[in-house]
């Protein structure tokens, strides 16, 4: 459970990554999907076998749909940029902050002898780092949110749990492998 949510946490910061380079763009013209074409059979090999890595890949397609769907007004687009522009550091910092504590444990598990104390702590230091990420997703997410009208949240909660039972399929497969 806790990895589903891990992974269903980083692809809802997808949406706000894909909102903010539509936003950046001044556009959100409409592409072709990714199921078509090239981008198709370069992810060919994540397909059959690998739960996990199908699931990330139909998360991303699911998440393209939705920013062309939700159809943003040029004001929504330049009120979303405001809000993750106010937030710009402190998602920064919580960035950074995720990325250096999950260096120190890395550095702990490959460490040549094992020190079990200092892989939880750098484990539970990586946990709380999360958490305060998460804090401050919610809070920009909570702000995005406000700026879409009913039917696009709607549009957006929809996508969110299919990529969640996605999430939960994909983990159940593995527990049967």
């Amino acid at each position: 459970m806790r990895t589903a949510t891990i992974v269903a946490s980083g692809v809802v910061l997808g949406v706000v990554a894909m909102l903010a380079t539509s936003v950046r763009a001044g556009t959100a013209t409409p592409r072709a999907p990714l199921s078509a074409g090239a981008g198709a059979e370069a992810l060919a090999p994540l397909g059959p076998g690998r739960p996990l890595a199908r699931c990330l890949r139909e998360s991303l397609f699911k998440l393209r749909a939705l920013r062309d769907e939700l159809n943003l007004s040029p004001d929504q687009r330049q009120a979303i940029a405001n809000v993750l522009q106010g937030h710009k550091a402190e998602i920064i910092a919580a960035i950074r902050s995720v990325h250096e504590k999950r260096k120190a444990l890395l550095q702990a598990v490959r460490a040549e002898n094992v020190d079990e104390q200092a892989i939880r702590q750098a484990a539970q230091g990586m946990a709380t780092t999360i958490g305060d990420a998460a804090v401050v997703w919610a809070r920009a997410r909570r702000e995005v949110l406000a700026v879409l009208t009913p039917e696009q949240r709607q549009k957006v909660e929809r996508a969110l749990a299919e990529i969640q039972n996605s999430v939960e399929g994909a983990m159940a497969e593995l527990g049967a492998q």
